[in-house]
């Protein structure tokens, strides 16, 4: 009889690999390998990893759009060293959510999991009990 070796103990699709999740730093969403262990551990999983991109910049970022490196899909013609200098106009375009004319009168119904990553620059005058 021919024996079949074994499967692979972890999905070797890059999608079925992982899911979204902030980097290290909360500065970008990616769906790379390279994150803390503690995040896998089954009473935070939820906090950091998502299921789509789209997730994880409104749990991240509070919007579907946001800087992200997919680690699935490589760099189509890269290049053999770094650009010295910058270009001079971008390659592409990202449009931001145009912001709302006033302030809501509700809190959102998706906040943020995570606290942000800088801290404001400089105190209220006037702080407030609840959420602003």
């Amino acid at each position: 009889p021919v024996v079949s070796p074994a499967p692979s103990p972890k999905p070797t699709i890059c999608e079925e690999r992982t899911k979204w999740h902030p980097n290290k730093d909360f500065s970008i969403c990616t769906n790379d390998m390279d994150f803390p262990p503690m995040w896998e551990n089954p009473n935070v999983i939820d906090n950091y990893f998502h299921d789509s991109l789209e997730e994880c910049c409104e749990a991240v970022f509070g919007s579907p759009i946001c800087p992200s490196v997919d680690d699935c899909a490589p760099t189509v013609n890269p290049t053999l060293s770094p650009t010295v200098s910058p270009s001079a106009s971008p390659v592409s375009v990202i449009t931001t959510p145009v912001p709302s004319p006033e302030p809501t009168k509700t809190p959102t119904k998706t906040p943020t999991k995570q606290p942000t990553n800088q801290p404001t620059q400089s105190p209220s005058m006037s702080p407030s009990y609840e959420p602003t």
